[in-house]
């Protein structure tokens, strides 16, 4: 009976990360009403998600799945260099200017010093916001914002 329990142990412990290894060409799972493109798009990746609502800002889960899009509010008043994700600090590996908010289909740019995109974990080290180039355009060239954790506080906006 040991024996057996122990040549179980590494199935196991290996089982979960199975999946991890897999890969589709459907890509990760995605929360209802957002997309993202990571593939081999030539314009970067791509998302899209609901306008922000300052009163309903999309912050993510607490405890954030590896691979997962996440409708994600970013605050970028003063830049993208910092935000709070899944009970974390994260700062970005290249800090962006805040992104210009675009006009809505009435043809009205509303500011509320809130960015629209999705936030993915990308590893325990590692976070991709990508930024809805519907609802903003990126100062740089590129949507993709990589953050790290960080133990920095971020400074004060003004």
């Amino acid at each position: 009976m040991r024996t057996t329990r122990y040549r179980l142990l590494p199935v196991l412990l290996l089982a979960p990360l199975a999946g991890c290894a897999q890969v589709t060409s459907a890509g990760p799972p995605v929360p209802a009403a957002v997309t993202q493109d990571t593939g081999d798009n030539p314009d970067g990746p791509k998302a899209v998600v609901d306008p922000v609502d300052p009163s309903h800002l999309r912050r993510g889960p607490a405890r954030p799945s590896l691979g997962v899009a996440y409708p994600f509010d970013v605050l970028s008043h003063c830049g993208i260099d910092y935000t709070r994700f899944g009970n974390r600090i994260w700062q970005a590996q290249q800090g962006q200017p805040e992104p210009s908010p675009l006009p809505d289909t009435q043809g009205n740019t509303r500011y509320t010093g809130y960015t629209a995109g999705t936030m993915t974990l990308i590893s325990p080290y590692t976070a991709h916001f990508v930024i809805d180039i519907r609802r903003a355009q990126p100062r740089d060239a590129s949507p993709l914002v990589i953050l790290h954790p960080t133990e920095v506080q971020p400074p004060a906006c003004d």
